[in-house]
């Protein structure tokens, strides 16, 4: 019986099944989760593929390698797929032209459950690349927009620009002529490159990266931004003046024969009248020469019919002060007034004369006149300035030469113009918005502070030739030996901008928004009006001057650097007839270069 046992050979197929059943089972296996591999490999490859596009995009625009990372995960995440699967990075293009290109490697893990059988692996990781060309060469910080002009940009002369950190970009032609000199990174036309008599248009560090003949090569940056429409929105904005309202009371003229309603306020021997704190209801208020006052405080004091002081001084104390009427100063006089919320009528200082008013809100129902040699200075506080009549009509402010005119920090407004004479010297304080309905017309010295110039008209600089001292700071910045001085500003404006011969200038844009100005724009244009630099202006700018639908011409000898910022021009068309820029991006402005991008692997 057990010799026939150990014969029988029929329990051998069994084994020999089972053990063919087991290879099967596992052949199937590792065929299910191959199918689920392609899978996931096919799909991190379409992510990839997209994350290379969008990271290759964003890169363009800003050439901030920072953006590469995250643009490229917030794509993938919007697929399921986690931050740390997603790798981005700068490289050499494979093409080998010397170009760059981006890489995107996607990552994901997938778990094994039949193959665990044979393995002790979990997991396995399934990757895919894709490398985006970069072909647009990055973002243009020069940009010429027009479609119809003969050259979006022309140079002639002895023009010197040099943009080799970004690219120069037009519509239509480029042309240069005589020695003009034009070099940047790229250079893009949606016509062609023309150069004659020894001028040229050259790309540096890279050589020959000149493309022609293409569509939109110049794209407006700033198209669409909520920033710069809404700040063109409040051009014309300004604040309604209130009016002080004053009870008619009796004359004071305070001369050397008081009536005996002042003889207790009197003191011949310093020739001074002396009032004590108190309520005063005046109806004009009058000093003779060589006579001085004092209004102790803390007073409230209205005068219904204005003041003529030609005496030697006037002071009043801490308190609300109400004019109604003009406050006129005659020359050589002095008018002091402390702290608290005034109101006056128009406001003429005479030459050599000086005139303060502490802190506190001020409304001016006229405009403000200052003759050569006369100072004024407001404390901190609110102002909003009405306009005058006769030679001072439809403006605000007027400066003659050698005058003095400071504000301190608090809202700006201006109904009217203001216009400065050569040789004066004026202060705007901080504020987020400083409105004025009107030019603002500077041929002396002005110093800007930080926030935006919302300017219903021109902004001019016809210097005079009246510069700051060395050692002037504003912003912490040395704006000795500069004219007009403006440090985090942006100046909106519907009219022109010019910046005369001579002109020497020094503003920056703010790097954001935080002090009300665009960032980093430093001066806005919609309308189409002319922006010129003239023969011999040298200045520091450093933002963005947007003008899309603006002609910008630069005359020889204007010298225009950033002083260390970023620096673009954005213009219908730009003109150059000798001087010298230099140009660099401006961050998050994209530069407005239509980049082509394409996937190489």
């Amino acid at each position: 019986m057990f010799r026939k046992l150990a014969q029988d050979e029929r329990g051998n197929v069994s084994l020999l099944g089972a053990a063919s059943l087991i290879a099967i089972v596992g052949l199937a296996a590792f065929a299910v989760e191959l199918g689920q591999g392609y899978s996931a490999r096919v799909e991190n490859q379409r992510v990839a593929d997209t994350a290379a596009l969008g990271a290759a995009l964003a890169y363009s625009g800003s050439e901030d390698v920072a953006v590469l990372t995250a643009t490229a995960q917030s794509i993938a995440a919007a697929q399921g797929i986690l931050a740390s699967q997603v790798a981005a990075a700068l490289i050499a293009s494979p093409t080998g032209d010397g170009s760059q290109a981006v890489q995107v490697t996607v990552t994901t893990p997938l778990a094994l459950r039949l193959a665990r059988v044979f393995t002790s692996t979990a997991s396995m990781n399934i990757s895919a690349r894709s490398i985006a060309s970069l072909s647009g060469g990055g973002p243009a910080c020069i940009l010429a927009l027009s479609n119809t002009a003969s050259n979006g940009i022309s140079a002639n002369g002895g023009t010197s620009v040099t943009a080799t950190e970004c690219g120069m970009a037009a519509n239509m032609n480029i042309n240069t002529v005589g020695s003009a000199k034009l070099i940047a990174k790229t250079v893009r036309t949606g016509g062609s490159v023309s150069s004659s008599g020894g001028s040229s248009v050259t790309t540096a560090p890279t050589p020959n990266k000149i493309t022609q003949n293409v569509a939109n090569a110049a794209v407006d940056p700033l198209a669409g931004s909520s920033d710069v429409s809404s700040a063109i929105a409040q051009i014309g904005t300004y604040t309604n003046v209130l009016s002080g309202v004053a009870a008619t009371g009796s004359d004071y003229t305070l001369d050397y024969n008081p009536p005996n309603s002042l003889k207790p306020f009197w003191n011949s021997g310093t020739s001074t009248y002396t009032f004590p704190a108190g309520i005063y209801t005046i109806k004009k208020l009058k000093l003779s020469g060589g006579i001085k006052a004092v209004f102790q405080g803390y007073s409230t004091i209205t005068i219904s019919g204005g003041i003529d002081h030609g005496g030697a001084s006037l002071t009043f104390g801490d308190g609300p002060l109400t004019v109604v009427g003009e406050t006129k100063i005659g020359g050589g006089t002095t008018l002091t007034i402390g702290a608290g919320r005034h109101y006056f009528g128009q406001i003429t200082v005479g030459g050599g004369s000086i005139m303060t008013v502490g802190a506190g809100d001020v409304d001016i129902d006229g405009a403000i006149d200052l003759a050569g040699g006369s100072t004024l200075t407001f404390g901190d506080g609110n102002v909003a300035i009405g306009t005058g009549s006769g030679s001072t009509k439809d403006k605000s402010i007027f400066m003659s030469g050698t005058s003095t005119l400071s504000f301190g920090d608090g809202t700006f407004s201006a109904e009217g113009s203001i216009t400065t004479q050569g040789g004066s010297k004026i202060t705007f304080g901080k504020t987020s918005n400083h409105y004025i309905n009107g030019n603002l017309d500077i041929k002396g010295a002005a110093k800007l502070g930080e926030g935006r110039y919302t300017v219903n008209g021109d902004f001019t600089d016809g210097t005079g030739g009246t510069t700051w001292p060395t050692g002037t700071m504003l912003g912490g910045k040395d704006v000795g030996g500069y004219d007009v001085a403006g440090i985090n500003v942006t100046l909106v404006i519907s009219g022109k901008l010019d910046l005369g011969g001579g002109a020497k200038v020094y503003l920056t844009a703010p790097g954001d928004s935080s002090s009300g100005g665009i960032s980093n724009v430093l001066v806005a244009n919609t309308d189409g009006d002319a922006f010129s630099f003239g023969g011999g202006s040298a200045s520091i700018m450093s933002g963005m001057l947007y003008a899309p639908n603006s002609t910008m011409t630069m005359s020889g000898g204007a010298t225009l650097s950033s002083g260390g910022g970023c620096f673009m021009l954005v213009a219908d068309t730009i003109s150059m007839k000798g001087g010298s820029a230099g140009a660099t991006i401006c961050p998050g402005m994209g530069g407005g270069s239509s980049a082509e991008v394409m996937l190489l692997q």
